[in-house]
């Protein structure tokens, strides 16, 4: 079902996949959480989708790729929390080095 909660957790076994190293897996339930938000927010700024959006570019072995989807969290997080500093907006340009 489409649900944020599902999106949500789908992002978190992502990230859980990443975390032991098995990236083909975690980028594929990352992606697929990053498509349910898109699905449930459609044109509004969803910070699940911006968060799995960092995690997805982080793991990416194309480094070019990797960036630019880090680029789009970054986007993404800076409409969230509207101009205001935020650590996981620093995070985010650290991961991009």
């Amino acid at each position: 079902p489409v649900h944020p909660d599902v999106a949500r957790l789908l992002g978190n076994i992502g990230a859980s996949y990443g975390f032991l190293d098995n990236y083909s897996r975690a980028v594929k339930y990352l992606r697929r959480s990053i498509e349910m938000n898109n699905e449930i927010y459609k044109d509004e700024v969803s910070l699940d989708t911006a968060n799995a959006l960092s995690t997805l570019g982080a793991l990416l072995k194309d480094r070019e790729q990797g960036i630019s989807t880090i680029r789009d969290a970054i986007a993404t997080k800076i409409l969230f929390y509207r101009d205001q500093p935020h650590p996981s907006i620093a995070r985010d340009f650290n991961n991009i080095g």
